[in-house]
């Protein structure tokens, strides 16, 4: 004997509902995962581009003028717009803005007669988002008088 049934039964409409939940949350995820890179990503740039900026204007400074050590921090006000270079021989800095929530620290040290060496680190700290570290660096030469 044939039913002649339409619609579905309340076992295959649970096994429906649960299928398309699942695909749901796959696809949220994979959307909220893609913002949270599409976050770090950006901050990794403009962390990138702020630490080669310092570096630019500290090779246009003759190494002459910077101290033989010294250092400088977003953190405490003392690398930012319009501040001077670290020992305040070279500078001032025009910097654009360091996103929010991250640190930069510029370190200045001789490792040889002659030689400055650069260090730009910038940081977020504090776990408020993904970790992020970027450093660069450069080594300046004295010009002989």
């Amino acid at each position: 004997m044939e039913r002649n049934r339409q619609g579905l039964s309340l076992l295959e409409l649970i096994f429906a509902a649960t299928i398309l939940g699942i695909a749901t949350l796959y696809l949220l995820q994979l959307y909220v995962g893609g913002v949270r890179i599409t976050q770090a990503t950006f901050d990794e740039v403009a962390a990138t581009s702020y630490a080669s900026d310092v570096l630019e204007q500290l090779q246009s400074a003759e190494a002459d003028l910077l101290p033989e050590t010294g250092s400088a921090s977003s953190a405490d006000g003392t690398l930012r717009n319009g501040a001077s270079i670290p020992g305040g021989l070279a500078g001032p800095f025009y910097l654009e803005e360091l996103p929010s929530g991250l640190e930069a620290t510029l370190t200045i040290t001789t490792p040889s007669t002659g030689l400055r060496r650069a260090v730009v680190q910038v940081t977020r700290p504090g776990g408020k988002g993904p970790k992020l570290t970027v450093t660069l660096e450069t080594l300046m030469e004295q010009v002989r008088r």
